[in-house]
């Protein structure tokens, strides 16, 4: 069983067909070394131990209501945390990527690399 907060998840092929939409806003919460070696594409990177001093570039970020909010890191755990913080601080409407980039490769593109 998980640690990790309770929240709305998006499934990898869900994802795929919003990104392929144009209809979607990622926000990725790895490190710089794990976004250099695979990213989704228009992710900002903001690594969880950075959330607090870019809250409001991340507000920002996610400030068109028209587009759907998802946060994703290597599995999911981080992102959970991330999306429990946010909503702490008033930013709502987050998805979590099930299963994390990983299971994204796995079962969406597995052309991306996985590590």
């Amino acid at each position: 069983m998980s640690n990790s907060p309770r929240v709305d998840e998006i499934s990898p092929p869900e994802l795929k067909s919003l990104l392929e939409r144009g209809e979607v806003r990622l926000l990725d919460v790895r490190q710089p070394e794990e976004f250099d070696l695979v990213r989704l594409p228009g992710a900002l990177l903001v690594p969880l131990d950075e959330l607090p001093e870019r809250l409001d570039e991340i507000r920002e970020f996610f400030s068109d209501p028209k587009l759907k909010r998802v946060v994703y890191c290597r599995v999911g755990g981080r992102s959970a945390l991330a999306i429990a913080w946010l909503n702490e601080c008033g930013v709502g409407g987050l998805y979590n990527l099930a299963g994390g980039i990983r299971l994204y490769a796995e079962v969406v593109e597995p052309t991306l690399p996985t590590y």
